[in-house]
């Protein structure tokens, strides 16, 4: 049986002068708790990152644009969402 994966994404960008911002957040499973070494793949730019123990990733210094990210986590659904990383 597949779980699904609730997502929780924070955006976050960095204010001054900085042509750069961030995307943050917590994988959650459906009972809220949080998937430990989720993987988390940014398609446009083939960068993959893990969450922690807690579920939290952070990934900084992006270009502002649209991204495809792509999560997934052995026993879970996998899940292709895409974030748009505007200017502040």
């Amino acid at each position: 049986m597949k779980i699904k994966l609730l997502i929780i994404i924070s955006l976050c960008t960095i204010k001054g002068f900085t042509q750069t911002g961030k995307i943050s957040g917590v994988i959650l499973d459906e009972n809220k708790d949080p998937i430990p070494y989720t993987t988390v793949f940014l398609k446009n730019i083939d960068k993959v990152i893990y969450t922690n123990e807690y579920g939290f990733f952070s990934t900084p210094k992006l270009n502002y644009k649209s991204y495809i990210i792509e999560y997934s986590s052995v026993g879970y659904q996998k899940i292709i969402d895409t974030i748009n990383l505007n200017k502040p």
